[in-house]
């Protein structure tokens, strides 16, 4: 589905928006679904007439196992260098296992990871704050994970991977403390993001906007930050 000109969201990924972005370089395929979801991303590439080769960066907002989960096939499918931030590094290799988010979770997702089998990769690129690859702006936005980033083209577009969501209707939210492993560091991220200018934002999880959307994102950071800190914890928001 073409957002606007030059980007796409990946149809039918589950669990996960993934998105392909048209560069001078090449294509970027910007996060990459669970394991397993790499014929779907290829099968979207052969719709819209994409040569896998074309691919230039495999680019991973942060190494959640919905993010990163078929990043090592789709890097011997298309030969896309694989790109994220050093904090994260360590999680993309398998030297460092996957976050859990509490205890009632946790057997759930060790079952999860088991069947799923996620296969480690090595990066080709470290994504260090401020960088630029291929046109896009490097911002590290880390709270969600040590080494969560955005994308961002000034006054066009960004994308957020999970330093916040939006529902299926298009309404945005921050994301949930209850999957935070810094709410401090989330919350700043959050504040940035909503400082900067941009018409279009791609979340990780919910619809993209495509008009004015940082000043929708402005009016919810306002409308959040003014609910008393009680109502926040009960919410498990920010």
């Amino acid at each position: 589905m073409e957002i606007v000109p030059g980007i796409h969201k990946i149809d039918a990924t589950l669990g996960v928006n993934c998105y392909l972005i048209s560069t001078e370089i090449g294509w970027l395929i910007v996060d990459t679904g669970l394991p397993g979801q790499e014929k779907k991303i290829l099968h979207n590439l052969q719709k819209l007439d994409i040569k896998p080769s074309s691919v230039a960066f495999i680019v991973l907002t942060h190494a959640d196992l919905d993010h990163i989960g078929c990043a090592r096939a789709l890097k011997k499918a298309t030969g896309g260098k694989i790109a994220i931030h050093p904090s994260d590094v360590p999680v993309l290799t398998g030297k460092q296992p996957f976050k859990t988010i509490n205890n009632f979770v946790k057997p759930a997702v060790k079952l999860m990871f088991y069947l799923l089998r996620y296969q480690p990769v090595e990066p080709d690129i470290l994504l260090e704050d401020g960088i630029k690859l291929s046109g896009w702006q490097v911002l590290h936005t880390p709270g969600h994970t040590p080494g969560s980033v955005c994308l961002f083209q000034p006054g066009k577009s960004i994308v957020v991977g999970d330093a916040l969501r939006t529902s299926w209707q298009g309404h945005p939210r921050p994301i949930s403390r209850r999957i935070c492993l810094d709410l401090a560091q989330a919350r700043q991220s959050l504040i940035n993001i909503a400082a900067l200018n941009y018409e279009v934002l791609l979340p990780g999880h919910g619809a993209p906007l495509v008009n004015e959307a940082s000043l929708i994102i402005r009016s919810m950071v306002k409308r959040v930050t003014a609910k008393p800190l009680s109502t926040r914890k009960i919410l498990g928001i920010y």
